[in-house]
């Protein structure tokens, strides 16, 4: 809890320690109606019987009415400003640590449903709970300070008026404690349905998933599904908030309890003596005081509960292994050994002692049916898998591929909804922008006559985020994401999965001819079925049930008349149709 604090510290010490100020002065100022009303109806009293004059009287009103005023408008106001300021900038330092500690994390981990399902949680719940929980250390202490000065001064009255007051109050510590953690493990249970019924509302929204589920007439089933979540998790709020009114009905019955009682011991501990007006109306004040001091120091108490689950789960994903981060290199060849993978909670491996040795100046073409390992081995290569079994050597040294040497451009690429220049200079984040190289890239991949015939040309707005955006066919949004990795000239090894599956023959063609020659210094890598693309690489990698079944150049293969003969000449009959 004082680390949180000192965080609120360290990104806002001016703002903080002027909430930490006013808190104090709070409590003291929490008093001032008590000792002010007693004050007046003294004052008013020795005024009647001509013992002060007007004058004393009237800057005794100003001070009735104004002090409580400067402490409700100006210290809770002014506290509830700089709150919410010291909020927000807690709010960005732990949120950029959250997503700093996420990008670390191995991608496997977020293969397992599990893990994911905590990760949304971290930062859905957990996140959240922290940040606005910041400063409980400064409310806990407030409370502690406005709950002794309530108690001393119900000391001066009679010991039993604490006693009684603290004891009316420890039920409500216990239930509020119960309340609170129902509501936290609710909402863990729940996560996954929420995240569920979060899917299925960007299906039903999203305008792509909108136009399929049209054509094959699954928007009544995919909405069902949404209602049928959503309505679930609606009956568990509507009972948490049946149960809230429950507790809250509680609370209030609590405070009047321990509010009546006072007044009722106050009286019976002084039958026999004569009380005045004046004590009587400021005791009373004092009493409902001690109700909302006792109620508002059980409530940070049992706040203590669920702030610390959450800090402790915070610091569980904190801690949660990372990759290893490997340094930008020229790059020569890669070596997998008996390289074996195995995806978590899967009882088999999707890879199987794979021994495959890929050189600078190479490209390849890995082919196989739909389920034999393609993708997982070139995510291996590429570094985003973690291997179970085996050995990477670059240049010869065991090592793992850096990032930034790397572009992996995948079948379903993803859209930014940006600008096109940013969209493809997002390839090489480093880099300052070569508008002459976006231009030739363009010009390459066919692209660029359409670009210089919108509005904005480069700075055209894509996707549905702004008015007047630009929206882009299947064909023109894949040579976008190859133009984000061609732009990349830093990059060693590219991977490409199947990049010509939305080009007509014609582009395609075009992309093969015009960008082959861009790609001589590097490590190359397709993904494919396309027998233009497999007669073009320098070797061809055939993968079936995690093994490598042949290994070499289309015309040694098909010399072979073996998986990759049959392959290819299905292809051929299928064209021939």
């Amino acid at each position: 809890m004082i680390k949180l604090f000192i965080k609120a510290l360290k990104v806002a010490k001016f703002k903080t320690i002027i909430y930490l100020l006013l808190s104090f002065i709070s409590c003291f100022t929490y008093f001032a109606p008590i000792f002010l009303t007693y004050l007046l109806y003294d004052k008013m009293e020795q005024f009647l019987f001509n013992e002060i004059s007007l004058p004393t009287v009237i800057i005794v009103l100003v001070l009735f009415y104004s002090i409580p005023f400067i402490n409700s408008i100006f210290i809770n106001q002014i506290k509830s400003i700089i709150r919410r300021s010291i909020i927000i900038k807690v709010n960005e330092d732990i949120s950029q640590t959250f997503y700093d500690k996420l990008k670390r994390i191995p991608y496997e981990r977020f293969e397992s449903k599990e893990d994911f399902d905590d990760f949304y949680f971290v930062r859905e719940t957990v996140v959240p709970s922290i940040v606005y929980n910041s400063l409980w250390i400064v409310d806990f202490v407030s409370a502690i300070i406005t709950f002794v000065i309530t108690l001393s001064f119900l000391l001066t009255i009679h010991y039993l008026l604490v006693i009684v007051a603290t004891l009316l109050a420890i039920p409500y510590v216990f239930i509020n404690r119960k309340f609170n953690l129902d509501v936290y493990y609710k909402n863990y249970r729940e996560l996954k349905e929420i995240r569920q019924t979060n899917y299925l509302y960007y299906l039903l929204t999203n305008k792509d998933n909108k136009k399929e589920m049209i054509i094959d007439n699954s928007n009544s089933k995919f909405t069902n599904l949404w209602e049928k979540n959503y309505n679930s998790i609606n009956k568990a709020s509507i009972k948490i908030r049946r149960k809230t009114t429950y507790i809250i009905a509680l609370y209030d019955f609590i405070y009047s309890l321990i509010e009546v009682t006072c007044i009722f011991l106050f009286f019976y501990l002084n039958k026999n003596e004569q009380i005045n007006n004046t004590i009587f109306l400021a005791i009373v004040m004092t009493f409902g005081n001690i109700s909302s001091s006792v109620l508002s120091l059980s409530f940070n108490i049992t706040n203590y509960k669920v702030l610390s689950l959450n800090i402790k789960k915070f610091e569980e994903f904190k801690n949660y292994k990372e990759e290893n981060v490997a340094l930008s290199k020229e790059i020569n060849d890669i070596e997998l050994k008996n390289v074996s993978y195995k995806y978590l909670n899967n009882e088999t491996n999707t890879l199987n002692d794979i021994s495959l040795q890929l050189k600078k100046g190479y490209k390849y073409a890995i082919v196989g049916e739909n389920g034999s390992g393609k993708s997982t081995l070139c995510k291996i290569i590429a570094g985003v898998l973690n291997i179970t079994n085996g050995k990477i050597l670059i240049n010869e040294k065991e090592d793992n591929i850096a990032k930034d040497d790397v572009v992996y451009v995948m079948q379903s690429g993803f859209k930014y909804e940006t600008t096109i220049l940013e969209n493809i200079t997002y390839g090489d984040i480093n880099a300052k922008v070569d508008i002459e190289r976006v231009n030739m890239i363009l010009d390459l991949l066919g692209l660029k006559e359409y670009v210089d015939s919108l509005p904005n040309k480069l700075n055209s707005q894509l996707g549905e985020l702004k008015d007047n955006a630009s929206f882009l066919s299947g064909g023109q949004w894949q040579k976008i994401t190859i133009a984000r990795a061609l732009y990349n000239k830093n990059c060693k090894l590219i991977i490409l999965d199947e990049p010509t599956s939305s080009m007509d023959p014609i582009s395609e063609n075009k992309f093969l001819n015009n960008v082959m020659p861009l790609l001589n210094d590097k490590i190359v890598i397709f993904i494919t079925h396309h027998l233009k693309i497999t007669s073009l690489v320098d070797k061809i990698i055939y993968m079936e049930n995690g093994n490598i079944a042949e290994y070499g150049d289309s015309r040694e293969l098909l010399n072979k008349k073996g998986k990759y003969f049959k392959l290819y000449h299905y292809e051929v009959s299928l064209l021939k149709r």
